[in-house]
């Protein structure tokens, strides 16, 4: 996650659009009614404490954990959908927020937008729905991590099992 950080004089002269403000009551405005003393503060427009939003190099990455516990996917299906993961900020193994949403606005999204608007309720609900009648919950972090070394441990098996008998 991010942080607030004071914002250098440079940032505040430029007015950085990324700066936030506290503003300064005056004196004489402090016991005035609500309207009377927020007029008076944005007269007075005297700013204080700019604070400028830092963004975390890892803010901008999913890790498998994440795609399993949060977003609800699947491991086995993490590098059909999103390819191999790479390597981010921090030691972060995954794929970057813009390429997740990118998949699922143009992959996801329009695959279930045309499921839908091709069968009817009930031929949906036979193909698609089936899997989603048993009540599930979302894995935690840890249960999503077992579940992606359980993946990646079946998936070296048959991989070291294709190559002696490939």
């Amino acid at each position: 996650m991010g942080y607030f950080r004071d914002a250098t004089p440079e940032e505040v002269e430029r007015n950085e659009l990324s700066i936030t403000w506290s503003w300064k009551t005056p004196a004489d405005a402090r016991d005035l009614p609500f309207a009377e003393q927020y007029r008076r503060v944005v007269e007075a427009n005297e700013r204080i404490d700019p604070k400028v939003w830092v963004k975390e190099p890892t803010d901008d990455w999913l890790t498998a954990e994440e795609l399993v516990s949060e977003y609800g996917y699947k491991p086995e299906a993490l590098e059909d959908l999103f390819g191999e993961p790479a390597d981010g900020p921090d030691d972060i193994r995954g794929w970057t927020v813009n390429h997740v949403d990118h998949i699922e606005g143009k992959v996801i999204t329009a695959a279930v937008d045309l499921l839908k608007s091709s069968l009817l309720p009930a031929m949906l609900e036979e193909k698609v729905a089936p899997f989603g009648r048993e009540r599930h919950h979302r894995p935690t972090r840890a249960e999503a991590a077992e579940m992606l070394k359980a993946h990646y441990a079946s998936k070296r098996t048959q991989e070291s099992e294709s190559a002696l008998h490939g």
